[in-house]
């Protein structure tokens, strides 16, 4: 009975050590995880902004002071013929409120979107340009182009004629005949970045970067990269027209967002799952924003990138200096 006994005790001590090894084995690769997962949203994620904010106001081979005309797409995200309007082609709110539809820095009423989805005390960011590359140029399918039947709004472009907006789809634009060699053809594109409180559906409590955007006759929610939980954006404001950034600002006012040569962009990742025995006891500071220790077991990391306004009526006027 005794042998037995020492037996048992010894192969409880046993598999409690090997459970003990298991547990700790698999919370490490836990956490390996979660971080590199962390490093990877974060990444693409300031990339995505970074590569949108430096293409704000790009509207084809049209310069950035040319008029282009209104056009309605229906179901707007605002009166006036938002979206495809070049007015306020980089717009902003800073550390949403909450309750009610949010207004930019230019007073613009963003009706598209619900307070419900919208993270509080979060900025947004508005941005309006075309594709960079061209959709049909001559008649012709660009390379980076596919032929679909799906409808969009393409901004048409011809030495010497006004800009005109149209509603094709790819495949009736190299269809069309006779091909038009002065042509070409820019998809439009018009975002309202923001973070939700969820990523798929509401409750799953995984904050992620979103954005409503110009799809058809209206506008359609999408969502990039989990586990985006603040964003702020503070812009490099040119005060005396010399080409250089004076000062930065978090609530630029509309004129100061014409002035804007630079923007600076913060973000902050989240793990998304929690992590057992862990507890985040560090601050972040992102910008001028302080933000406390959550105590929670989530992991977090800060992502910051500074990114040129090409073009931006200052980064315009300065480049003809």
């Amino acid at each position: 009975m005794v042998e037995l006994l020492v037996s048992l005790f010894l192969m409880a001590l046993l598999t409690g050590a090997v459970m003990a090894l298991y547990l700790d084995s698999r919370r490490h690769h836990l956490i390996t995880d979660q971080s590199a997962r962390i490093q990877e949203n974060g990444r693409y994620a300031i990339a995505l902004l970074s590569g949108e904010l430096a293409m704000a106001g790009f509207y084809g081979t049209a310069l950035p002071t040319d008029p282009l005309p209104e056009q309605s797409v229906g179901s707007d995200c605002n009166a006036g013929n938002w979206a495809l309007s070049s007015a306020n082609a980089l717009d902003h709110v800073n550390d949403y409120a909450g309750a009610a539809a949010p207004v930019t820095s230019t007073g613009v009423s963003l009706d598209c979107l619900e307070p419900p989805v919208i993270l509080a005390n979060t900025d947004l960011l508005v941005v309006k340009r075309t594709a960079a590359q061209p959709t049909v140029q001559g008649g012709i399918l660009t390379e980076d182009a596919t032929a679909s039947a799906v409808v969009s709004w393409f901004l048409r472009t011809s030495a010497g004629t006004a800009a005109t907006w149209l509603q094709r789809s790819t495949q009736a634009l190299a269809d069309a005949q006779p091909h038009d060699p002065t042509h070409t053809y820019w998809k439009a594109n018009a975002k309202v970045f923001f973070l939700r409180p969820y990523a798929v559906t509401p409750g799953d409590d995984i904050p992620a970067l979103c954005a409503q955007m110009l799809a058809g006759d209206g506008m359609t929610a999408r969502c990039y990269v989990e586990g985006v939980e603040n964003m702020q954006v503070e812009f490099g404001i040119d005060m005396d027209g010399d080409s250089a950034v004076d000062l930065y600002r978090q609530n630029p006012t509309a004129q100061q967002l014409k002035q804007s040569l630079t923007a600076r962009v913060h973000l902050l990742l989240r793990s998304v799952l929690p992590l057992p025995g862990y507890t985040d006891s560090r601050s972040y500071q992102l910008g001028s924003q302080f933000i406390q220790p959550r105590g929670d077991a989530y992991k977090r990391r800060v992502f910051s990138a500074m990114v040129r306004l090409r073009n931006s009526p200052a980064s315009t006027l300065g480049s003809g200096d």
